[in-house]
Order: C-alpha cells, then sequence, then structure tokens
C-alpha cells in the first residue's frame, strides 16, 4: 500500500513555544486534537506545579491559560463535536486532592473546573461522539487506606456523573485507561502485578462486568489502551527470564470480550513498553522499542523502533521496522484518519524523529522533526482531516509544539537534507559526502551498504560499504545526490532500505578555494575597533567551513583545517590531513581581517612532529580581541 504521506512529501516546521514543564520527561504533557484540527496541550508549569493549557487553531498561534495552582499530570481528550476535556489531580500538597474537570467547547474557552471527588492518583480520560465521555481515577477508601478504582461518566448534553466503583481494593493501582466503545459503553483497563484487567459498563449506565485478559507468572509492565468505535486493542510487555520482554496483545472487537492474547515478535528492554492507537474505523498499530541480546547473555543492546499495523477483526501484519537504520526509545503512535499511523520516537542521541506508516504498509523514511535544537520526550497528538500531523516535544524542559505541512521542496528545505559534504564541494577535485548521521554508534549497530546517485538521472553511480562516497563533480552548480542506504540489523528477518536526497553546491574551481575566515578588519580606525564581532574559529569549524591558517601574515606555509560538527575529533579531509582538538577558552567572535599562527617552533621541526601545538590570537591593529590554543595531530 503506498503511504499518502510518500504520494504528498510533508516537512516538520519550526516548533512553537507552548511553556516550562516542571517534570521534564515522558507523560509531563497531554495532547489531543479535535475535528476542527485545534491542538490542545496540557502540562504542569512551575513549583508547586500549575496546570497550563494551551490552544492552538489550524495554522494559528497558541493562546495559553492557567486552569489550576496546583495540579497533578493532567489528561486531555476531545470530542467529535470539536470540544475538549482536561482531567487532573488538585494536588492538596499530601499526595491527595479532589478529581477536577473542564471542558472547552468548539472555538470556546474552558469553562469553571468541577469537582468529581477526592482521587489519589492521576486520572485517565476519553470522549467520543454527542458529548459522551468517562474518568477514571484511584481514590482512597477511608476504612482500609486501600485503593479503589472509581469512574465518573458524562451523558451526552448532561452533567458528569456520581463516581462508580470499578474495583479494588488494592494494593496499587498501575497504568490505569478509559475508553468509548462504537454503542456508548465504557472501558477500563488497568495491570496489577502478574494480570492484565478490564471492567465494561454497558451503554446508559449498569453494573460493571470484569474480565482478566491475561493472567501471568511473569511480570507485566507499560500497560496501553486504545479504542474506538470499532473496539480497542491492549499492548503490554511480559518480563523474561533475561532482563528482556515479549510484547503482548489483545483485541477486542466492537462491545464484546477481549481475545486471547498473542506474542508479537519481540524483544523489549527492561522497562522498554509498547504503545497502540486504533481509529473508529478499526485501523490499528502497536509500536515498540527492540533490542538485542549479546552471545554473552547481556540483554542491553538498543535496536530500532519496530511496529505491526491491521484492522481490527483482521489480525495484524508482519512487523516492520519502523525507525530504519536508527536505534529507538519512547514511541508514541496515533493513527489519523485516512487509517495512516504517525510514529514518533527519540534517537539514541536524544533527537526526534517520525515517520507514517500506512496500514498493510511499508513505513517512509523516517524523518527528523526538528533542525538544530534537540528535542525530547514525544508526544504523538494527532492527524487532523487535512493530513497535518502534530506533536509535543521538549527541549531543555521547554515544551514545544510541532506540526508539518506540505513541502514544495523537501529536498533543499533544512529538515530534508540529511546528505552532508565534508567541506567545500569544488568542481574537478574530490569531495565526501557523509551519512554519519544514519549510524547508532551502539554495539552491533546494522550493516550498511549505500547506493550513490550523484547527478540526479534515477541511475544509481556507485556503491560502497558503508554510508560515505567521494565524488569528483565536474562542473559548478547545484547538484541532486540521493543514497539508497540497505541495512541490516544483527537479526534474521531485520533487513531494509531508505531512500536520502539532498542538494550539493559545487563551486567553480577559481572561486571555489576555502575562503579565509578572518578575525581583524582590515581597516585600524576606530570604528572598526568597535565592529560587532559575527564569526569565531570555534564555530566556523562547527558549521563546516574551511578555515586557512597562516604561520605569518600574507605568507608562509598554509594548512587547511576541514571540520564539521559531528566530526570534530575525526580526521578531516584537508591538505594537510590533521584532526583538530580546540583547546582553552571559546573563541569570541570576530568579523573580518586575517588570523594570525604562530609557529613554537621552526618549519622543519614542525614537519618531524607529530604534534603541533599552535597559538591563534586575533586582533584590531596592535590589540589582541582573543587568544586561543590549537592541536594539531599530525597523521
Amino acid at each position: 500500500a503506498a503511504s499518502p504521506a510518500a504520494a504528498a512529501p510533508r516537512l516538520w516546521q519550526e516548533p512553537a513555544a507552548l511553556g516550562t514543564v516542571s517534570a521534564p520527561g515522558a507523560g509531563a504533557a497531554a495532547g489531543a486534537l479535535t475535528s476542527g484540527g485545534e491542538a490542545i496541550a496540557a502540562w504542569g508549569e512551575g513549583s508547586p506545579a500549575a496546570l497550563r493549557v494551551a490552544v492552538t487553531p489550524r495554522g494559528g498561534a497558541p493562546a495559553t491559560s492557567t486552569l489550576d495552582d496546583r495540579a497533578g499530570r493532567p489528561a486531555v481528550a476531545a470530542d467529535a463535536a470539536g470540544g475538549a476535556f482536561v482531567a487532573w489531580r488538585h494536588d492538596d500538597g499530601a499526595g491527595g486532592g479532589p478529581l477536577r474537570i473542564a471542558y472547552r467547547s468548539a472555538g470556546g474557552a474552558f469553562g469553571a473546573a468541577q469537582d468529581l471527588g477526592a482521587a489519589a492518583g492521576d486520572p485517565a480520560l476519553a470522549a467520543g461522539a454527542g458529548g459522551l465521555a468517562a474518568v477514571a481515577w484511584a481514590r482512597t477508601m477511608p476504612a482500609s487506606g486501600a485503593l479503589q478504582i472509581v469512574a465518573s461518566v458524562r451523558q451526552p448534553g448532561g452533567a458528569w456523573g456520581t463516581p462508580e466503583t470499578v474495583a479494588g481494593p488494592f494494593g496499587e493501582v498501575a497504568d490505569l485507561h478509559v475508553g468509548l466503545d462504537g454503542a456508548g459503553g465504557v472501558l477500563v483497563a488497568w495491570r496489577e502485578p502478574s494480570a492484565i484487567r478490564t471492567a465494561t459498563r454497558p451503554p446508559g449506565g449498569g453494573a460493571w462486568t470484569h474480565q482478566t485478559v491475561a493472567q501471568t507468572t511473569r511480570t507485566t509492565r507499560g500497560l496501553d489502551l486504545a479504542a474506538g468505535d470499532a473496539g480497542a486493542v491492549l499492548t503490554w510487555a511480559e518480563a523474561r527470564s533475561d532482563q528482556t520482554g515479549a510484547v503482548e496483545v489483545a483485541v477486542r472487537q466492537g462491545a464484546g470480550a477481549f481475545g486471547t492474547p498473542q506474542e508479537l515478535p519481540s524483544t523489549a528492554l527492561f522497562e522498554d513498553a509498547p504503545r497502540a492507537a486504533v481509529d473508529d474505523a478499526g485501523n490499528a498499530a502497536v509500536v515498540w522499542p527492540e533490542g538485542f541480546v549479546r552471545a554473552d547473555g547481556w540483554a542491553g543492546i538498543q535496536g530500532p523502533i519496530l511496529g505491526v499495523t491491521g484492522r481490527l477483526g483482521q489480525g495484524f501484519g508482519a512487523v516492520r521496522i519502523v525507525s530504519g537504520a536508527h536505534t529507538g526509545q519512547d514511541p508514541s503512535v496515533v493513527v489519523g484518519p485516512s487509517g495512516e499511523a504517525l510514529v514518533a520516537w527519540k534517537d539514541w542521541l536524544g533527537s526526534v524523529f517520525a515517520a507514517r506508516t500506512p496500514i498493510g504498509g511499508e513505513p517512509d523514511t523516517p524523518e527528523p522533526v526538528a533542525c538544530g535544537p534537540k528535542l525530547d520526550a514525544p508526544v504523538a497528538v494527532g492527524v487532523d482531516d487535512q493530513g497535518t500531523g502534530t506533536l509535543l516535544a521538549q527541549q531543555s524542559g521547554e515544551l514545544r509544539l510541532i506540526q508539518d505541512a506540505p513541502a514544495s521542496d523537501p529536498v533543499a528545505a533544512s529538515c530534508g537534507r540529511r546528505l552532508l559534504p565534508m567541506g567545500s564541494a569544488v568542481a574537478g577535485r574530490p569531495v565526501k559526502l557523509d551519512g554519519l548521521d544514519f549510524v547508532p554508534r551502539v554495539y552491533n549497530p546494522p550493516a550498511l551498504r549505500s547506493e550513490w546517485d550523484f547527478d540526479g538521472d534515477g541511475a544509481y553511480d556507485e556503491a560502497v560499504d558503508g554510508y560515505q562516497a567521494t565524488h569528483v563533480f565536474p562542473r559548478p552548480g547545484r547538484y541532486l545526490v540521493a543514497m539508497k542506504l540497505d541495512w541490516a540489523w544483527p537479526r534474521a528477518g531485520m533487513e531494509g532500505s531508505e531512500v536520502h536526497r539532498s542538494i550539493v553546491e559545487v563551486a567553480s574551481a577559481a572561486s571555489g578555494s576555502p575562503p579565509l575566515v578572518d578575525f581583524a578588519p582590515p581597516s585600524r580606525s576606530r570604528r572598526a575597533r568597535r565592529t560587532p564581532a559575527t564569526l569565531g574559529l570555534r564555530a566556523a569549524l562547527r558549521r563546516g567551513v574551511p578555515v586557512r591558517l597562516r604561520t605569518k601574515p600574507r605568507r608562509g606555509t598554509v594548512l587547511e583545517l576541514v571540520a564539521r560538527r559531528a566530526a570534530l575529533h575525526s580526521r578531516p579531509a584537508g591538505a594537510a590531513r590533521v584532526a583538530t582538538v580546540l583547546l582553552g577558552r571559546r573563541a569570541a567572535p570576530a568579523k573580518v581581517g586575517r588570523v594570525y599562527v604562530r609557529l613554537s617552533r621552526g618549519r622543519a621541526a614542525v614537519r618531524r612532529l607529530k604534534r603541533l601545538r599552535l597559538t591563534v590570537r586575533a586582533r584590531v591593529g596592535h590589540r589582541v580581541l582573543w587568544r586561543e590554543t590549537v592541536l594539531l595531530l599530525a597523521p
């Protein structure tokens, strides 16, 4: 099945700042997408945590407000009428407080919060058609101090009902979830140390019916519930003796009971857990972080994000690798109106990636969600009727909202460029093209082989082992370069490929020599001394700008240093083939002029050295602006 995203390429836009989360990490924020395309996000901010909520209309800027001055972790759900609910526990400072809920109609503002009774934990929330909604939470029983699960149901057009006892007593309640079926029934699921249980309330009210979905001697963890009109999916992990986990899935069609759990071909590491999503038509997806067990029995090798898709009643298809040659963790998944799953995860470096997967089809090529700053703790919020995907993620404790949009030129866009020339590309000179960002630096990485199309004609010109290729572009201009990366993870059946494209700007030989990055302005006037700084040596190297260092002003031996942000400590492709390590304080930026280098030894002695320490000075006239030591390691 062809992916809609493949037919109409999309790129993630600039993240929009929402606020600061009080407790960074997974679960710190919750979000939902309304039927009108409005993104609702809720989080705790400050200490004690105040409940903040942001409403971002389609194509507009977020508007934030405060719903409570002290709150636990919130839950968010959107109904079919374009409205949204936010539920949370008001924090009384002693681990308790009332359960509160607020509603916002389509295009309106959140109304006053309603107290639903005492709570001892964070809520689970679900909303459906006609204003039907349900919230479940744990509360302490007055006599024994044990916990019980309670739920309140809001009928269409009505008020929230009196909390009803669902199950209990318990010593603790873990992974509590609630969902609605197409008939108006309410489903509550929770995890016990060796069992997965559910309770169902029929439409309109009545007694709760209980089911033990799984009873196991193995420890369970990470229960997740996804429910829609066509049914529901439960997924969790069960610990094996080697510290890995097996991913289990149970399916419920319509308003019936859950079927026998199915163990997927999987290896979840330690506390990694699967996540599930389903739409009202019954399109479902389950994703999890895959791991590997080393030959000596060490179960700690992080692998890619895996997943299965299917339709309720028809089963799941084959396991697919969603993250390609990348490792991944903390996945999140939603299913959009077209039946396409949007998966987001964090890679080994802490960057957030996303991929779309058509139900029953192959995942698209993973794309970075943000250029530049790294993001963390991704939450897949939803996909609207126009195909726009929405994510929440964190950047150093700051909550960000990110959406994608159709890409007129995805190859030239900054977030779509994954192939990087190492240095300047000059006509007639060899340049190395690097796909280093694809490769996880972990134990047992995938075996990689790449094919390269250097002229954009659709035919691959060269095949190499690894992810780098050297090429000589014959003429200056803009070249469309494509790399087809074939990968094979260290287990049978885990092979695949992905294609990445980039525009390479090739300069002419006359003008393509590495630009001289200068620091002292040519003018020695007082005005020049006050010129603001714009670029420093360290910044130039990190940005991949070739830098020419002269031993003396205007004459002497020239050493050419070419470095990349991701490869400062590797051997760069330069005339002297030297590796660079920048020492001392950070270089102060400067504007124009020349770089002065004082050699500590004579030129003949330098040729015999394995290490060469240079002192770099930037000055205006006789005034030294800054001084930095550079250590050159000879080949």
